[in-house]
């Protein structure tokens, strides 16, 4: 398995443990960039567990220099985000 499989094989094991832990919530799992100190995901969801309770689900999955960045965000956030986005 090459280097590129196996960071696709463990991005697929932590969207899936989130998936099985918290089945009512969407997560979004990106690649955010790739540098000398290694690659960062981001994990971003809306509503439901805590920035820390994710952490702590899915920081004992990582490997290397692998790492994640997590955001939640707020319903009310989204929509002054969107009202900020609509004014001229």
């Amino acid at each position: 398995m090459t280097e590129q499989e196996a960071l696709q094989a463990l991005i697929e094991q932590v969207r899936q443990t989130l998936k099985t832990r918290y089945p009512a919530v969407r997560f979004s799992v990106a690649k955010f960039k790739a540098g000398y100190w290694g690659t960062t995901y981001i994990i971003r969801w809306r509503e439901g567990p805590s920035e820390t309770e994710v952490q702590g689900l899915i920081d004992p999955l990582r490997k290397g220099a692998l790492r994640f960045d997590y955001v939640r965000r707020q319903a009310d956030e989204l929509e002054r985000q969107r009202d900020q986005e609509r004014k001229p």
